[in-house]
C-alpha cells in the first residue's frame, strides 16, 4: 500500500514530468527506494542524454557574442533548415554591412566538414556524420553560405550572396579521440591556401595563443 501511495505521488509531481508527454508513468512501484538513492547516471554514450540532436542557438566572432538577442521574427527570406535556433539580428545586421569576421566565420563553417551533398526534389540535401556538424553547417546556410558540393575536380562549391566560390580541397585531417579536432587545407580562388579547424574548446584556443605560436596570424 506504502508503494502504491509512494508511485501515486510520484505521478503527479510537476517537477518530475516528462517534457514530451507531458506526464509521469510509473511503470513499477518496487524501485521507489532505489530511485531515491541514485547519485549518477552513466550512460554509453552522449546520444542516449541528447537524443544525437544538436542546435546552433550561439556564436562569438572576433571576440563579440552573438544569440542571446532574440529580436528577429520574421524570417521570410531564410532558407528552412534543421538544428538551427538562432534569432540574433545584430549578427544578420552586421553581416549585411559586410562585417568581414562574420563572412569568415561562415565560410569557416561551410567549408570545414566532411559532408556530403544529395539532390532530392531540386533540393541539396546534407549527409553528416554527426548532429554538431550538421548544425554548423545548416547554420551557414541559414545565414546565406550554401555549401552545395564537391565537384569532380575535388573543389568544394559554396554559394555566398548569389556568387559561386571554388576552395581546392587539399587535404582532410578526419577527427579522432587523441587529436579531438578536425580541419582541411585548401586552396581559396586567390590561389592562398589555407586551415580551417575545429574541435575541443580546451585545444583550439590553447592553439590560438599567439604567445606559444609566433607563426600565427
Amino acid at each position: 500500500m506504502v508503494k502504491l501511495i509512494q508511485g501515486t505521488v510520484i505521478s503527479k509531481d510537476k517537477k518530475m514530468i516528462h517534457k514530451v508527454t507531458g506526464a509521469t508513468t510509473v511503470q513499477s512501484s518496487n524501485l521507489n527506494e532505489e530511485l531515491g538513492q541514485v547519485e549518477y547516471v552513466f550512460s554509453d554514450k552522449t546520444g542516449t542524454l541528447t537524443q544525437n540532436y544538436m542546435e546552433f542557438r550561439k556564436l562569438i566572432a572576433n571576440a563579440v557574442p552573438y544569440g542571446d538577442d532574440r529580436s528577429l521574427d520574421n524570417l521570410n527570406g531564410f532558407p528552412e533548415v534543421t538544428n538551427v535556433n538562432f534569432r540574433d539580428a545584430n549578427f544578420y545586421r552586421n553581416l549585411k554591412n559586410g562585417e568581414k569576421s562574420l563572412i569568415d566565420y561562415l565560410f569557416s563553417l561551410a567549408l570545414c566538414h566532411t559532408i556530403i551533398t544529395e539532390t532530392k526534389n531540386g533540393e541539396i540535401e546534407y549527409n553528416a556524420s554527426s548532429p554538431d556538424e550538421l548544425a554548423l553547417a545548416n547554420f551557414a546556410r541559414f545565414s546565406g553560405c550554401k555549401f552545395i558540393g564537391i565537384d569532380e575536380d575535388n573543389n568544394m562549391m559554396v554559394e555566398f550572396r548569389e556568387k559561386q566560390y571554388k576552395y581546392k580541397l587539399l587535404q582532410v585531417l578526419e577527427f579522432n579521440s587523441k587529436r579531438k579536432r578536425m580541419s582541411v587545407i585548401l586552396e581559396n580562388p586567390e590561389g592562398e591556401v589555407i586551415l580551417y579547424c575545429k574541435g575541443a574548446d580546451s585545444l583550439i584556443i590553447e592553439r590560438m595563443d599567439e604567445s606559444k605560436n609566433p607563426s600565427l596570424k
